[in-house]
């Protein structure tokens, strides 16, 4: 029987680093890409993230992860 799940990242609202802001950026953005992971995802037996998903999780990143005041 086919079994699901999904995995959650958690991430911090304000980051002291604006290097580390614009890593955890680009880490969501290459992830939610499709592409490399998607393909991982597929080899390995795994769904890859629907659309939807990818779109919410770039929309939070780009406005949701800043640098501290």
């Amino acid at each position: 029987y086919p079994a699901a799940g999904f995995t959650l990242i958690n991430f911090y609202g304000c980051y002291a680093s604006a290097a580390k802001v614009t890593a955890l950026k680009a880490f969501v953005a290459g992830y939610t890409a499709g592409g490399t992971y998607d393909t991982l995802a597929r080899n390995s037996a795994f769904a890859p993230l629907p659309s939807t998903v990818k779109t919410a999780a770039n929309s939070w990143v780009s406005t949701g992860i800043t640098t501290c005041p």
